[in-house]
């Protein structure tokens, strides 16, 4: 019984024992736990500063950098309004500049007219000089058939060279908004004159216009004309009067026409041009005065007589027989200049109207050239 009592008491000694080194340790433990929670504590409060002190910090970065962007966007936009402000003032001086050159480029293409104007006055005084000379005498000779002077020629004869330069000027040719063989027939011979003057520079002191029918009178009453046929014709539209055609030809080499035939060989243009019917206008006008001077009508009174008689009852000319028989006497030893016909060859080009007729123009629309073409013929 003493055992189990003192066993007991030594169970709750050692059971008290083990009780107090347990408190004792938990107390540490405690203490510990107090002391690492008081430095977390401390280390918490510490971090509680630092993350207020930077939190501080970051408002007022945020603050500067606030103000930094506000001033950047201020300073954006008003760089933005100066470059449009420096855009604009770009703008108007770069129109102003040209503005400028547009005026000095106006100024300048005014002065080369100025020169060019100039220039061409002081040709257009030589030419006036040559082609309006005491030397020359200019007679325009047409050929009339149902109103319209289809046969235009101007004879120029020079008494300082002893010659007869003939033009044929193209019945196509477009002045003043229509062609020139309709004007004698609606203005007259005095407009026709006017408009030969400015388009030439040579004003016709004396005219000549015949029909048709004179023609050929007039070289029957001659017994006829000889001549050489350059180029053989075949035309199967030869106006054969009631608006009817007939076929005309002619072969090379050299014939003897009368009147009707002479006729035919000046009209003739659909299978060759007008210019090569300018051209044997001026041979038969050649051809007609070898055969005066081979009849030597000046010796023969009555014949001169009956050819001017014949020729002016359907002439308008203002030629009187005695001027005619002067003329004659004169020049009829001149020498003629012939195959100068106005054309796309030289000073023409070939164009419609605007109503879709066909026209002739001088090139670049300057009829100076056609004066200054005339005045080179005749110094030649």
């Amino acid at each position: 019984m003493e055992d189990k009592v003192k066993r007991i008491k030594i169970f709750v000694l050692a059971l008290s024992l083990a009780l107090t080194i347990g408190l004792v340790g938990f107390g540490i433990r405690i203490k510990n736990l107090n002391a690492d929670m008081f430095d977390k504590t401390e280390t918490i409060n510490s971090l509680a500063e630092e993350i207020g002190a930077l939190r501080a910090e970051n408002n007022y970065l945020n603050e500067n950098l606030n103000a930094v962007n506000s001033t950047f966007i201020d300073l954006l936009n008003h760089t933005i309004k100066e470059k449009e402000k420096i855009e604009n003032e770009m703008g108007q001086l770069m129109e102003i500049k040209t503005n400028l050159i547009n005026s000095i480029n106006q100024k300048d293409t005014a002065i080369q007219h100025l020169q060019e104007k100039n220039s061409q006055l002081e040709q257009t005084a030589k030419l006036e000089q040559v082609q309006n000379s005491d030397s020359l005498l200019n007679i325009l000779i047409l050929g009339e058939k149902d109103g319209l002077t289809d046969t235009i020629m101007l004879a120029v004869i020079n008494k300082t060279n002893n010659s007869i330069l003939l033009i044929n000027i193209p019945r196509d040719l477009y002045f003043n908004g229509r062609k020139i063989n309709s004007i004698y027939n609606s203005y007259g011979i005095e407009k026709l004159r006017q408009d030969i003057y400015q388009i030439t520079n040579i004003y016709p002191e004396k005219y000549i216009v015949f029909s048709l029918d004179t023609f050929i009178k007039a070289v029957d009453i001659l017994g006829g004309i000889d001549l050489y046929v350059r180029k053989a014709i075949y035309d199967e539209a030869y106006p054969a009067g009631n608006n009817g055609y007939m076929i005309y030809s002619i072969s090379e080499g050299s014939h003897h026409l009368n009147g009707e035939e002479a006729l035919k060989y000046v009209r003739s243009r659909k299978s060759t041009s007008d210019y090569d019917r300018s051209s044997r206008q001026q041979q038969v006008l050649q051809a007609v005065r070898v055969k005066l001077k081979t009849l030597d009508i000046l010796s023969d009174l009555n014949k001169a007589s009956e050819l001017f008689t014949t020729i002016i009852s359907n002439l308008n000319t203002n030629i009187d027989f005695f001027e005619a028989l002067k003329y004659y006497e004169e020049y009829q030893n001149f020498v003629i200049k012939s195959g100068n016909v106005l054309s796309p060859e030289n000073v023409l080009i070939a164009t419609t109207s605007l109503d879709g007729q066909f026209i002739l123009l001088p090139k670049n629309n300057d009829f100076y050239l056609i004066k200054y073409q005339i005045s080179e013929l005749i110094k030649k």
